[in-house]
């Protein structure tokens, strides 16, 4: 086994009065839903996070240890009957109800134990740690985490925004709590204010000059953040209040509270097809690879009225090509990957095209994963803003809406792929008399 070098994270909140600020978990929290969207991808579920099974060595690298509990998603029922007889195995205040119910291992049981390992090191006890723990485990809400401090008398300044994620990792339905760790990871990095030390607290707060939603479940993520914060190594495409830097028809583009607001209005009858499509076009280029990340809100009066997309890597040809994130989840909760001008709709919820190459040899040239579309309707919020990542690395295109991602994939297409090339905001009317598409914090990376 390897030797490291370092101290349990049960041992450095010891040395620091019982607990940790957020200020010097935040990375080491997201260190290790690194590590569990790895355990997780492999089928292993640990089953016995806590804090004296994190280490974290002298570079500050996190270490998830003692697998000893650990199981398999995927098991024969032989397995699986010898993991369920096991079932106390594990620490109790760390465990989820599923688990103490003897329900086969699931991910899920891992983010009940992550929200207790990071409320025990911000408070300096897990929710549960005395009394019949059984039954507070399966019956009783767990505490806050600024209920739990004002009982020991503790001042330890956590984000509202990751306090509501820790609650509701650890909500008894597990419906209720963030999807998998790699949407774990995007929340706790997107709630987290930057509170750097107790001793600066104020003056964040102050300067921070957000309101984060409370309660628990996957509805209190949706904040309401400055447009123009732009995180590090990003920089901004849109100043919120003018189009400075885009190029569209001013007719249909506009700026409003903030945000890119596009409008087609139907110059036929409402029930006839008014199919009409305009792009608001980033001026320049964005060369070879590159994250974007912005928000958007589809507003239509009515079923089947529009869309909006993002095309990016569109070449500069005379009949233009780019890739497409079709932004459809009103008609079938569709966010498909299309090719505009090239091969049209790659993929679609439940339906995957896989296209030849040019030497017609390789039959699945396009290699991937691609959500269906019973999660994506529950992962869009309807009538709200959404949080919308494109990752263009080499060949790979990666899609991400709230967290998940929705579209995965490789075009290993010599004839079509394309390297670099710009961005462009979109949106479709097809029946109906309006659509309006919204967009806002638009940023970019390049990798």
């Amino acid at each position: 086994m390897e030797m490291v070098e370092g101290h349990s994270l049960s041992t450095l909140a010891a040395r620091n009065g019982g607990f940790l600020s957020w200020h010097e978990l935040k990375p080491l929290a997201l260190q290790l839903c690194a590590a569990l969207v790895y355990a997780h991808s492999k089928g292993v579920v640990h089953r016995d996070l806590k804090p004296s099974n994190l280490l974290v060595d002298q570079s500050g690298t996190l270490k998830l240890i003692d697998f000893g509990c650990a199981a398999l998603t995927q098991q024969s029922d032989i397995e699986l009957t010898r993991t369920i007889e096991g079932v106390a195995s594990g620490t109790l205040p760390f465990m989820s109800p599923q688990q103490v119910n003897g329900r086969p291992p699931h991910p899920m049981d891992d983010l009940y134990a992550v929200g207790a390992t990071l409320h025990s090191l911000l408070v300096g006890a897990p929710p549960f740690s005395r009394g019949y723990l059984v039954h507070q485990v399966l019956n009783v809400r767990a505490p806050s985490i600024r209920e739990h401090q004002a009982v020991l008398k503790l001042v330890n300044p956590v984000p509202k925004g990751v306090a509501a994620i820790i609650a509701a990792c650890l909500e008894k339905d597990e419906a209720k709590r963030p999807e998998s760790a790699e949407s774990l990871s995007f929340l706790l990095n997107k709630e987290s204010l930057g509170v750097p030390d107790r001793r600066r607290f104020l003056i964040a707060l102050a300067a921070c000059g957000m309101v984060a939603a409370i309660g628990g479940g996957i509805s209190s993520f949706n904040q309401f953040r400055n447009p123009n914060e732009i995180e590090s190594g990003f920089l901004t495409l849109f100043d919120g209040t003018t189009l400075a830097g885009w190029r569209g028809d001013p007719k249909v583009w506009k700026v409003r509270d903030g945000a890119i607001v596009g409008r087609l209005d139907a110059n036929r009858m409402p029930d006839a097809s008014n199919w009409r499509k305009e792009f608001l076009q980033l001026e320049g280029e964005i060369v070879e690879d590159f994250e974007f990340r912005l928000q958007v809100f589809l507003d239509i009066p009515e079923f089947d009225s529009g869309n909006l997309g993002v095309c990016y890597r569109t070449s500069n040809d005379l009949s233009p090509i780019s890739y497409d994130l079709d932004f459809e989840p009103i008609w079938k909760y569709n966010c498909g990957l299309r090719e505009i001008g090239g091969r049209d709709m790659l993929a679609r919820p439940t339906q995957i095209v896989h296209y030849h190459g040019s030497s017609r040899d390789d039959p699945s040239d396009l290699k991937g994963h691609l959500i269906d579309e019973k999660r994506l309707k529950v992962i869009y919020r309807q009538g709200e803003w959404n949080d919308l990542w494109i990752r263009a690395v080499g060949s790979r295109l990666t899609h991400v809406l709230n967290g998940v991602t929705i579209v995965d994939f490789t075009d290993a297409d010599e004839k079509w792929r394309r390297m670099e090339g710009g961005v462009s905001l979109k949106i479709l009317l097809y029946y109906g008399p309006w659509v309006e598409a919204r967009f806002r914090h638009l940023r970019i990376q390049k990798l």
